[in-house]
């Protein structure tokens, strides 16, 4: 077996990987308070990771990047995805885990619920200590059993990163 074919066979897992992580460990970013700000953040130092790696696989081996077929590039491209999304949810896996220790309670006030059909997610808009109203994945009991303009108590913990997600919902 060639190295280009063990490249390419490694972009595939890696990709099928990333796959699997973005369906199931979902919440790990969706219930961050500031979640747009860490997919920017640890999205960027992912996506930067997969170019460092490109850049490695170049220096040991140039002729995989001179490859005309169109698989090739595909590969080159899942690299950069697949560690772009294994490093976001690592890292916001490792923020969550930290933060469990040191959980506050904390109320927040429903703006509005959202419910996707497609993928039979439940979310609420919440507004927490006076900021702007940001979404937020609940279970089918909490948000069946919620209202607009009802006030929650969440428990929310600040892992090492310094972001603060919600462990739990409860009405």
């Amino acid at each position: 077996m060639t190295v280009e074919r063990i490249l390419d066979y490694m972009a595939w897992s890696l990709l099928i990987t990333s796959i699997i992580v973005l369906r199931f460990l979902e919440r790990l970013v969706e219930n961050l308070v500031e979640g747009k700000a860490f997919i920017i953040y640890y999205g960027i130092i992912g996506f930067v990771t997969g170019l460092f790696v490109l850049y490695l696989f170049y220096r040991f081996k140039p002729t995989y990047f001179k490859s005309n077929q169109e698989k090739r590039a595909s590969a080159i491209l899942s690299y950069v995805f697949s560690l772009s999304v294994l490093f976001l949810f690592g890292f916001a896996y490792y923020n969550k885990h930290t933060g469990e220790s040191d959980l506050k309670k904390q109320e927040a006030i429903v703006v509005d619920k959202n419910k996707n059909y497609r993928y039979h997610t439940r979310y609420l808009l919440l507004k927490i200590d006076n900021n702007s109203a940001r979404k937020f994945m609940v279970n089918q009991n909490v948000w069946e059993d919620t209202g607009i303009n009802d006030t929650i108590q969440i428990s929310v913990g600040r892992g090492a990163l310094g972001y603060e997600y919600i462990y739990k919902f409860t009405h």
